[in-house]
């Protein structure tokens, strides 16, 4: 799905994530948890991304493997 991504307008980085260990003391690991950065060109190309029938279909395939979802919106400080 990552590549479909890519491709779309709008799309400027779309990178998925996963615990590294690095053997520091604080840090804290979860195997099962997948981080996803996604930068977009503007909001509006986020809206019509989500709006894609393709990730419709994906979210129904991957909901009964989702424990929990996080969605945090950033802009640089």
């Amino acid at each position: 799905m990552a590549g479909k991504v890519r491709e779309e307008k709008g799309c400027i980085q779309y990178t998925c994530f996963v615990d590294f260990d690095m053997g520091i003391p604080m840090q804290t690991l979860d195997q099962n948890m997948v981080t996803v950065l996604e930068k977009w060109e503007s909001l509006e190309a986020l809206r019509s991304h989500l709006a894609m029938p393709y990730m419709a279909e994906y979210f129904a395939r991957q909901e009964p493997l989702i424990d929990g979802a996080l969605l945090r919106m950033l802009q640089e400080a």
